[in-house]
Formats: C-alpha cells, sequence, structure tokens
C-alpha cells in the first residue's frame, strides 16, 4: 500500500512525501510505468485529488505479478458521494487513464469486463470503446498487461 502525502510550500511547487510499504519496495516483479501516468498535473482541486485516487489505483492493479490485472470499479466508485457531474468526471478520469496506458503500449488493447446486470455477465471490450456509461454498469475491468 502507498500512501501519499502533499504539504504546500509557502511558493512554488507542492512536495509530496511518499511512503511505501515494505512489500511493494522490495517487489520482484519489475515494471514500467511511463511519466503520464505516474506524474500529476500541477494544480490542486477535486479533479486532481480524483486523479490522484485513480492513477493510484491503476498503479496498484498494474504492479501485480499476474499479466491479467484487476480493477474493482463498483468499489472503487462507491467511495464516492458526489454530485452526477463530479461521478461522470471521476468516469472520464478512469477512461483516461486506460487511454493513456493504451498509447504508452503497457496494457493491451482490450479488457474484459464483468457487468453487475446478471443477463450480462461478462463482455470483452476494447479499450477504445470505453465510455461512462459501460463504466459504471461495471463490477470489474480485467485488463492484460502488454507482454513484448
Amino acid at each position: 500500500m502507498v500512501n501519499v502525502e502533499f504539504t504546500k510550500i509557502r511558493r512554488g511547487p507542492f512536495t509530496g512525501e511518499i511512503i511505501v510499504a515494505k512489500e511493494v519496495y522490495q517487489y520482484r516483479y519489475p515494471y514500467y510505468l511511463p511519466e503520464s501516468i505516474v506524474f500529476l498535473p500541477t494544480y490542486n482541486d477535486d479533479s486532481r485529488n480524483f486523479l490522484v485516487n485513480i492513477k493510484l489505483l491503476f498503479i496498484e492493479s498494474y504492479s501485480s505479478s499476474a499479466v491479467e490485472k484487476q480493477i474493482q470499479i463498483k468499489t472503487f466508485l462507491s467511495q464516492f458521494r458526489r454530485s452526477n457531474q463530479k461521478k461522470a468526471q471521476i468516469k472520464q478520469l478512469i477512461q483516461d487513464s486506460f487511454q493513456q496506458a493504451l498509447v504508452n503500449k503497457i496494457i493491451q488493447d482490450h479488457c474484459q469486463m464483468e457487468f453487475k446486470n446478471e443477463e450480462r455477465k461478462s463482455q470483452c471490450i476494447r479499450i477504445e470503446k470505453l465510455n461512462n456509461l459501460i463504466i459504471v454498469q461495471t463490477d470489474v475491468v480485467n485488463f492484460y498487461k502488454l507482454v513484448l
């Protein structure tokens, strides 16, 4: 588990302190994450806070040793008690994170969606076809590391 705390210096950039669990620090399966996933924008507002949570969720999933990665979308979204506009923003940031990972060639171009609806249990979807409606109907997203 990683905990990131930001403090504001009077002028200039934010300073972040990263606390990493021993298990993560000694992780035996090296992986690469591009700057677009690791670094954050410099503005500080709700969307930046959402983006920090989404990126940490993605990094946590991506860092598993399995080729198939898993994100519990329903569980993640349930922690936000926000307006519909803010929830739409969060879903868009999730979609953008997958698009970014695809552009950076660290994940395959498809994912397996497990849906809340029993009639539509599971479906393979191309990453570029992800949208807010699909994300909100999803329990779990299984995506796959691009192995070269």
